[in-house]
């Protein structure tokens, strides 16, 4: 193969992974904004259920704590997918 379908294919995933990062942080920071304001946040999962700030604070810091963790890594996969790009565009334009 030649690099030009290398260089393609790096950019094709790093597209695809910027708008995946995307998703996926967003999936978590709406909830996670939500539970902050309302002192409610709801589990995943078959059974949602709702935990309370005031009822069970370890519960409740247990599962934001997760939500950050799952924004970070939606957030941190869009910046690799940006990076990407932005490398293999350098690449072709000779920045």
């Amino acid at each position: 193969m030649t690099p030009s379908v290398w260089a393609f294919r790096i950019f094709a995933l790093g597209v695809g992974s910027f708008f995946a990062g995307l998703y996926f942080g967003f999936r978590d920071l709406l909830p996670y904004l939500a539970a902050k304001k309302q002192g409610v946040i709801v589990r995943r999962g078959y059974s949602a259920i709702k935990v309370r700030r005031d009822e069970d604070p370890e519960r409740f810091r247990r599962l934001l704590s997760n939500r950050v963790r799952g924004l970070t890594m939606g957030f941190g996969l869009a910046a690799a997918g940006a990076l990407a790009v932005v490398l293999i565009a350098s690449m072709a334009f000779h920045l």
